[in-house]
């Protein structure tokens, strides 16, 4: 079986799933990382938003454009309707 048709497979066998599931599915798959970096996925459901960093961690540090960034993704997911908002100064 090549490649592809796993994949195939793998979609098909998804379209069954509860949306909870396929989010547990795509976070371990996400966690699949050869390179040993730290991995960061945020998906949805029904009622829970799930953070994969594809490995355990202790504490993380991102740089303050990242966490926006990722504070915007958390309510999004969160169900919130966002707007543009100004960014501050890089000094800050």
């Amino acid at each position: 079986m090549t490649d592809d048709q796993k994949l195939i497979m793998i979609v098909e066998l998804a379209k069954t799933m509860s949306q909870e599931f396929k989010n547990r599915v795509v976070a371990e798959i996400a966690g699949l990382n050869a390179t040993g970096e730290t991995q960061l996925t945020v998906t949805s459901g029904d009622e829970l938003v799930t953070i994969n960093f594809g490995r355990p961690l202790a504490w993380f540090s991102i740089p303050k454009q990242y966490a926006l960034a990722l504070g915007a993704s958390l309510m999004e997911h969160a169900g919130a309707k966002l707007q543009q908002i100004e960014k501050p100064d890089a000094g800050n």
